[in-house]
């Protein structure tokens, strides 16, 4: 039997409305459809959103701004620009702050970089705990083969170039013979 874990108060509260809809319309299969889920909400009322400040607002539209915005290196990589670490000042407040990347104390990239290397590594494994929790206990009876998470093969395959020339090079000799054969 599966057990709940704790959930942040605000997740706490999305689930139960999620568990509502489906207890009154259970008819409409396994699958949750969020908009369905969100329209129902309001329109019962099982759910009143809280006025957010427009400083609010728009400080979390900034911040995501920045975390989506990339730039080519001059070697030609795309990097990400703004590298974000979350500090606590003496009354316990947390916030954000950003660096360009180029621009970035070493200890701020460093904790950033730390920071988002952690976060990678929750997501595999709960990925992997996930994968193990349904190969064990899926209604299908069905095995998802398990995943190689060693990502040094794809961070190669990345770098190599996107753009290939239409024909040879010519200065590559190619042997009319050789074309065909694969032996």
């Amino acid at each position: 039997m599966a057990t709940e874990h704790k959930r942040r108060q605000g997740n706490r509260k999305m689930i139960y409305l999620v568990e509502l809809y489906q207890k009154e319309h259970g008819e409409e299969g396994e699958e949750i459809d969020l908009d369905s889920v969100s329209y129902w909400a309001l329109e019962e009322e099982k759910y009143n959103l809280q006025p957010v400040s427009p400083q609010k607002i728009l400080r979390r539209m900034l911040a995501q701004a920045l975390r989506d915005d990339y730039t080519t290196d001059p070697q030609g990589r795309e990097v990400r620009k703004f590298h974000f670490v979350v500090q606590q000042d003496s009354s316990g407040k947390k916030t954000s702050k950003a660096y360009d990347i180029y621009h970035a104390p070493p200890d701020h990239m460093r904790l950033s970089l730390s920071l988002r290397r952690r976060s990678a590594l929750n997501d595999v494994v709960q990925l992997e705990l996930d994968l193990q929790s349904y190969n064990d206990n899926n209604k299908f009876g069905e095995n998802i083969p398990n995943f190689d998470y060693n990502f040094n093969k794809d961070i190669e395959e990345g770098a190599m170039p996107t753009d290939y020339p239409l024909e040879a090079p010519e200065d590559v000799d190619i042997d009319e013979d050789e074309e065909g054969d694969t032996n």
